[in-house]
């Protein structure tokens, strides 16, 4: 879907279709990508990137840049085909470093860590990223990866913030009551709270069910 079809189905959704729009494009693509950002934080909905080469650091040879899209690893691969596996940090615990090639990785903020260096061996990593959005609002061709299936919840996202600025707008006048500028009887309070369970219900549903099996791992 492009990004001009997504606006379109917005306006339409909040009933904003007149030629002097009461919310403005740019705010619309505000919503949206937040929209995008939030809804990519969930592996079963982000988008899937597969062997991507990691920039080593030239003051750190065992520390990598991850990608700017990153949300979390799927595989490490050092050299390819060779998987690492993930080091969970223990506090008071000392980690020593294979001499000869890398086994271990951990991940500490942008950055991905070796337990040794990969020498002229290429890092790849297969992770799950954010969905890219349009740039700016007039990035009209821009096209959008979310699955034609998920877009219920960019719109279901975008209308819960425009009814939430709709709900502030209103808490304004409430300065002005006679009784003291209550604030109980906001006509948009209960559609506000609507639309937010709206959004969590379905995003709920997307998530996989099943049971969780729980281990201890070795020491090592």
């Amino acid at each position: 879907m492009l990004w001009s079809e997504l606006l379109a189905e917005l306006r339409h959704e909040i009933n904003d279709t007149s030629v002097t729009p009461r919310f403005p494009d740019a705010l619309l693509w505000l919503y949206t990508r937040d929209a995008i950002i939030d809804i990519s934080r969930y592996s079963t909905l982000a988008r899937r990137i597969d062997g991507v080469v990691l920039t080593v650091d030239p003051l750190d040879s065992k520390k990598y840049a991850l990608p700017a899209d990153f949300v979390s690893e799927i595989t490490v691969e050092c050299p390819a085909e060779a998987y690492l596996e993930p080091r969970q940090a223990q506090i008071g615990r000392k980690f020593r470093s294979s001499i000869l090639v890398p086994t271990f990785y951990r991940i500490d903020g942008a950055f991905i860590y070796l337990n040794a260096p990969a020498g002229a061996q290429e890092v790849k990593i297969s992770y799950y990223g954010l969905h890219p959005y349009p740039a700016s609002v007039a990035d009209t061709t821009f096209v959008l990866t979310i699955p034609q299936r998920d877009m219920e919840l960019v719109r279901l996202y975008v209308v819960g913030r425009v009814m939430s600025w709709m709900r502030q707008q209103q808490s304004k006048l409430d300065r002005f009551k006679v009784a003291g500028g209550a604030r109980d009887d906001n006509p948009l309070f209960p559609e506000t709270n609507n639309n937010e369970r709206t959004y969590e219900a379905a995003l709920y549903e997307r998530f996989p069910t099943g049971a969780v099996l729980l281990f201890r791992p070795k020491s090592r």
